[in-house]
């Protein structure tokens, strides 16, 4: 594993415990599908080699370098029209930035 100094994105979806016992699970499932779909199709070819996307539960965590500051600018431009998408379907998302030492991986 090698360490490196990356920008780290972290969103996820609030009030989702609701969501799952309020909500049928194709629902719930169509919007996840939505959201993954989005970053597969919607950025495709978008950011650098060093963007890393990971899903988790109601969680999206992006991240890549930061010697790669174009990538910035698309992530919150990105972000930014995924939520307001969201938001029309009435689910809300929050979220944060940090940087750091992380490694981040198609695995780990």
């Amino acid at each position: 594993m090698h360490y490196e100094n990356r920008i780290v994105f972290f969103i996820d979806i609030l009030g989702f415990k609701d969501l799952i016992s309020t909500s049928d699970c194709s629902h719930v499932g169509a919007i996840l599908s939505y959201i993954k779909r989005w970053f597969d199709d919607e950025i495709e070819g978008r950011y650098s080699n060093s963007k890393q996307i990971s899903f988790f539960s109601d969680s999206i965590i992006i991240s890549f370098r930061e010697d790669e500051p174009d990538n910035l600018f698309y992530a919150f431009s990105d972000i930014q029209i995924l939520i307001m998408n969201l938001a029309m379907k009435e689910i809300v998302m929050r979220g944060a930035v940090s940087y750091g030492e992380l490694y981040h991986d198609e695995t780990f």
